[in-house]
């Protein structure tokens, strides 16, 4: 019991009291800070999803530091990740690939589109369910990329033909409402993002290694669940896209996450028996490669600040060394 609750308390107050670190941080606080009377408050729900947009307007009214947002929003990250793990036969897998590869990312910097994941996770585990229906609206709710991750829910539900076109039906209302209500601010991230293409894709051997071995794991053990493999086949081809479009990156991820779920959801392997089924060596053989991968950034990411000067605000990811800088 003593170990659950410091466990909890170090992954929600370790990105609660953040400091400033992160992008999003600067970000967030900027917004927080724009949101002085009803007007702003209202024009908010303008380039901000819904769910999100109300749970920062609830805290403006009420609350005069952004200090409260942060700590409120790691609280809930929290909260849904030990929940997940709870309801998983190999959690602790799941929850050391979380510590690991996506904390800091996640909790840290994309606040919104982490909290989105999780949420849509959480919707994956009671997704026959009407509870399973309102986590996902509170996902998509919170950040629209989500919606690059519906196909998974569908092939867990599994959902009927006619459930299709109402999902359908239901994208185009979302779809339209938001170009109403958001339209500029879609335009502008539509912007963003298509002039920041690279000139042609540059895959490379490890990248190449990675995906074929997997497809070689996968035809070794062709047990797993339909919606594990589709995770795995868009995460393979979203890693590719990310070397040309860097807005990928975030659906990879994202995919990534979601495949170690699927993967460690259900019992796949008994080291007391020898048992292991190779797809879920190749994730744990993942795992371990995206947590070299992300020290190494890391480090390099420490270096760059130091070597440049500036203060951590100008960088989306920032080396725990630099945690309590306050700029």
């Amino acid at each position: 019991m003593y170990f659950l609750l410091s466990s909890f308390s170090c992954v929600w107050l370790f990105a609660g009291l953040r400091g400033s670190v992160g992008q999003d941080t600067l970000n967030y606080t900027r917004h927080f800070e724009r949101l002085i009377s009803w007007p702003e408050r209202v024009e908010y729900f303008g380039y901000m999803e819904p769910f999100f947009a109300s749970l920062m307007i609830v805290f403006s009214a009420v609350f005069d530091d952004v200090f409260a947002v942060f700590l409120f929003f790691s609280f809930i990250q929290a909260v849904l990740i030990f929940k997940i793990v709870g309801k998983m036969h190999h959690g602790v897998f799941f929850f050391s690939s979380y510590i690991l590869i996506f904390y800091v990312s996640l909790n840290l910097n994309v606040l919104r589109a982490g909290l989105a994941l999780l949420l849509f996770i959480q919707s994956l585990l009671f997704c026959k369910t009407r509870k399973g229906g309102v986590y996902l609206v509170l996902a998509l709710a919170t950040h629209v990329s989500v919606f690059a991750l519906l196909p998974l829910y569908l092939i867990r539900s599994k959902a009927r033909v006619r459930d299709y076109f109402f999902v359908i039906l239901t994208c185009a209302v979302f779809g339209w409402l938001a170009w109403i209500f958001m339209g500029d601010y879609l335009i502008f991230k539509i912007q963003v993002y298509v002039l920041d293409i690279d000139s042609g894709f540059h895959v490379s051997v490890s990248m190449i290694a990675l995906i074929f071995f997997g497809f070689f794991m996968l035809l070794l053990d062709r047990n797993f669940s339909s919606e594990a493999i589709f995770a795995y086949v868009i995460m393979m081809v979203w890693m590719v896209l990310t070397t040309k479009f860097s807005v990928f990156h975030r659906f990879y991820q994202m995919a990534f996450l979601v495949f170690l779920f699927l993967v460690f959801e259900k019992r796949v392997f008994r080291f007391s028996e020898f048992k292991v089924r190779p797809f879920s060596v190749y994730a744990m053989l993942l795992v371990i490669y995206f947590t070299v991968s992300t020290a190494i950034g890391m480090l390099n990411e420490g270096q760059r600040v130091y070597d440049s000067g500036k203060g951590d605000f100008e960088y989306t990811i920032v080396p725990y060394s630099l945690f309590w800088l306050d700029n």
